[in-house]
């Protein structure tokens, strides 16, 4: 007979475990390790940022804005403040122009004149008066026919103040002149223009007059003045010939 040995089971191989390191030197590695890794992780935070900031910004497109028109203010018409004055007009030599309520026709008066003619027409303002003294003004138009030398003469020492102005479209030479007698100042602006051989002269006039030496009365008088010579130039600015 065969004798049969018996199986003897095999051992079982345990599996071999890593010894961990308990070493000083690991431990400084794993420490090393971990500073690599968060440079690392620095490095690459800090390469995007700087990437991103050489990036070319996107421009979104906008809208263009809403057009703006100027507003455009309404025409007003300025008020005529000659509406409701007076209308002169002279058939005789052809010429009208308005004057305000405060002026009255009159004779000859204190009126200026320098054509050595009786004047068409005298208008006289109402006085003004404040303290002693005294101011009016007038205005005269004066017609000559055969008058060119007399319409081209200028006064001695009034050539500084000779000068044309275009009034309501005709060219007058107009020059200036004053005097004064027994307290009383005149100042006379002289409009003269030639219509063919017609010499057609307006002289505008301040006149003052003082009983006193009253100097706190100037700026009143000046005033009254201002508003006078104001006066004047609408008055002139309505003269027109007829035909």
């Amino acid at each position: 007979m065969i004798e049969q040995t018996p199986e003897v089971p095999e051992k079982q191989t345990e599996p071999e475990t890593v010894p961990v390191c308990n070493k000083p030197c690991c431990q400084y590695i794993t420490i090393l390790l971990v500073v690599i890794g968060l440079l690392f992780v620095v490095g690459a935070v800090y390469t995007g940022m700087q990437i991103s900031k050489k990036r070319t910004p996107v421009v979104l497109p906008t809208a263009p804005p809403p057009e703006v028109r100027p507003i455009e203010a309404s025409p007003t018409s300025i008020p005529d403040e000659t509406a409701n004055w007076k209308t002169y007009s002279n058939q005789k030599y052809g010429f009208e122009f308005k004057y305000p309520q405060n002026f009255q026709i009159t004779a000859e008066g204190l009126g200026q004149y320098f054509l050595n003619q009786k004047p068409a027409i005298v208008l006289e303002s109402d006085n003004f008066i404040y303290l002693h003294n005294q101011i009016n003004a007038i205005l005269t138009v004066s017609v000559k026919s055969n008058a060119k030398s007399e319409c081209d003469y200028v006064p001695r020492g009034v050539t500084d103040t000779l000068r044309n102005q275009v009034i309501n479209g005709i060219d007058f030479t107009v020059f200036s002149e004053s005097g004064a007698a027994t307290g009383n100042f005149y100042s006379n602006t002289i409009f003269h223009y030639l219509k063919d051989t017609t010499c057609y002269e307006m002289v505008t006039t301040i006149h003052e007059s003082s009983d006193g030496n009253t100097p706190e009365a100037l700026p009143k008088i000046n005033e009254q003045k201002a508003i006078f010579n104001k006066q004047f130039d609408q008055i002139l600015s309505t003269f027109k010939f007829l035909d």
